[in-house]
C-alpha cells in the first residue's frame, strides 16, 4: 500500500481560493438581488410598469453612497461593531410596522365593500 503525506498548508490555501470565490459570486447574487428588490418596489411605490428605469439611477447612489460612507474596510468593520442596534429597527420594528399597516388596510377595504352591499 502506498501512504503519501499530505501537505496541509497547500491543502488549506486551496480549499481558501475555492472559498473565496464562492464567497465573491456570493456577495454578487446579494448585492444583484438587494437591488432588483429595491428597484421593484420603487417601480410599485410610484406606480411604474417598468423597473429598468429606476436601476441605474439606483446603482449609482449604492456607489456613491458606499464611497461617501466608507473610505476604507476598516471603516466598514467599525460601522458595522459600532452601530449594531440599527438592525433591529429594520428588521423587525419596521416590517412589524408595514404588516400592521397592511392587515388595517385589507380590513377596512373589507368593510367598506362588504358595508356599501345593498341586499333585498
Amino acid at each position: 500500500s502506498t501512504y503519501t503525506l499530505i501537505d496541509v498548508a497547500t491543502f488549506i490555501t486551496r480549499i481558501q481560493v475555492v472559498l473565496s470565490a464562492i464567497l465573491t459570486i456570493t456577495l454578487i447574487f446579494k448585492t444583484a438581488l438587494a437591488l432588483f428588490v429595491t428597484c421593484n418596489g420603487l417601480a410599485k411605490v410610484f406606480k411604474r410598469p417598468n423597473l429598468r428605469s429606476f436601476i441605474v439611477p439606483l446603482s449609482l447612489v449604492f456607489i456613491v453612497l458606499s464611497i461617501i460612507m466608507f473610505k476604507n474596510t476598516e471603516a466598514i468593520y467599525q460601522f458595522k461593531d459600532h452601530l449594531s442596534w440599527i438592525k433591529g429597527p429594520f428588521q423587525i420594528v419596521l416590517p412589524l410596522i408595514i404588516a400592521i399597516i397592511i392587515f388595517i388596510s385589507n380590513l377596512l377595504k373589507r368593510l367598506n365593500s362588504n358595508s356599501f352591499k345593498i341586499t333585498t
